[in-house]
């Protein structure tokens, strides 16, 4: 209960926001105005507050390092770097998977044929970058 003596006309009330490590999206929750007497919400439009919790813990964008490369057959793989930038907070997670360009192109690689199929998950757990 808040109580303002009187001669003052403002009070000054903290509550306690729980933070963790995770990701999450914002939340929101009211603070109302009580009359202690009848224990009724207090009426008029500004008898109540929303507060918004922003998550400061962003997980991160993943991308490639880069977007396109070449290849010799004789070196028989290629490398590609996935990076985790613009946070870092929780644990985040995406599948990678190999398919073919559009059929009937003539640079069209086939899998099995040109190069072996993945599909994965790929995951980056808390203050991990790359």
């Amino acid at each position: 209960m808040v109580s303002i003596p009187a001669g003052e006309d403002t009070k000054k009330i903290e509550i306690e926001i729980i933070d963790d490590n995770e990701w999450e999206p914002e939340k929101d929750f009211f603070v109302e105005l009580y009359d202690v007497k009848y224990c009724l919400p207090i009426e008029g439009d500004d008898a109540r507050a929303t507060v918004t919790i922003l998550d400061d813990d962003f997980p991160g964008i993943l991308s490639f390092d880069i977007t396109q490369t070449r290849v010799v057959f004789d070196d028989g793989k290629v490398e590609l770097m996935v990076k985790r930038s613009n946070g870092s907070d929780g644990t985040i997670s995406c599948v990678i998977k190999t398919e073919d360009l559009a059929p009937g192109l003539a640079n069209n690689a086939k899998k099995d044929v040109d190069y072996t199929p993945i599909s994965e998950t790929i995951t980056f757990q808390h203050g991990e970058c790359d």
